[in-house]
């Protein structure tokens, strides 16, 4: 179904991004690198399906797991200095858009569509990243880890988004590629909420949770 064609059908007012694994190839950059920073420290490697399972996560959570699964505790004295080592890389690396982004973002524009980003990571990384990637601009505002009390799967990042953007969320439409951010969006009360499966989870996977799948966003142009 395109984009257009959703807006008339659930009354669409505001588009909610996630925004790793739907704007940005966050993920091509953590196969990249998260294992030469955990060799730099002396770490085991992790498995890239660990990586693919977990990136959606916090940055400090997603570093607490794989410490965790390589059989470090959690309160591992590595956690600091390599989620600092991480934090930087990505300030560092421009990492690139996922395809037909910027093309997404025009129509939402031409449609008339508020238009905010909803993260795990903290909200200044956040903006970095979307100033980096030219995309900002696009978007009012973003919600971040740092405005909030519990993070996805929680409900608590799109309910403050909808406030925000003063629609209520049965007229928001949100777009997630991982289980625990579409969960958010259902227990928001998220109008139409759909899946994209260009982070780590299969179309199945988030079709349980989503009212609609597609591969990229060029299925919505």
């Amino acid at each position: 179904m395109k984009l257009e064609e959703l807006v008339k059908q659930y009354k669409l007012k505001a588009v909610c991004c996630d925004m790793d694994g739907v704007l940005i190839d966050s993920l091509g950059l953590d196969l990249k690198v998260v294992n030469v920073l955990l060799r730099e420290i002396g770490l085991s490697p992790i498995a890239v399906a660990f990586i693919k399972a977990n990136f959606a996560l916090s940055v400090t959570d997603f570093w607490t797991a794989i410490l965790v699964e390589i059989g470090c505790k959690p309160s591992n004295p590595f956690l600091p200095q390599v989620v600092d080592s991480y934090n930087a890389v990505r300030r560092k690396e421009k990492i690139e858009l996922l395809p037909l982004v910027r093309t997404f973002l025009e129509q939402t524009k031409k449609l008339g569509l508020a238009a905010t980003v909803v993260s795990n990571n903290a909200d200044e990384e956040v903006k970095q990243i979307l100033l980096k990637s030219g995309i900002k601009p696009y978007f009012g505002f973003v919600i971040g880890n740092t405005q909030i009390d519990y993070r996805k799967p929680a409900p608590d990042c799109y309910l403050l988004a909808a406030k925000k953007l003063k629609v209520e969320p049965l007229h928001c439409l949100v777009i997630e590629d991982s289980v625990i951010g579409l969960q958010a969006a259902r227990a928001a009360g998220i109008g139409c909420v759909l899946g994209v499966a260009t982070g780590g989870e299969s179309l199945e996977a988030l079709g349980i949770y989503a009212d609609l799948v597609i591969n990229d966003l060029g299925e919505l142009l």
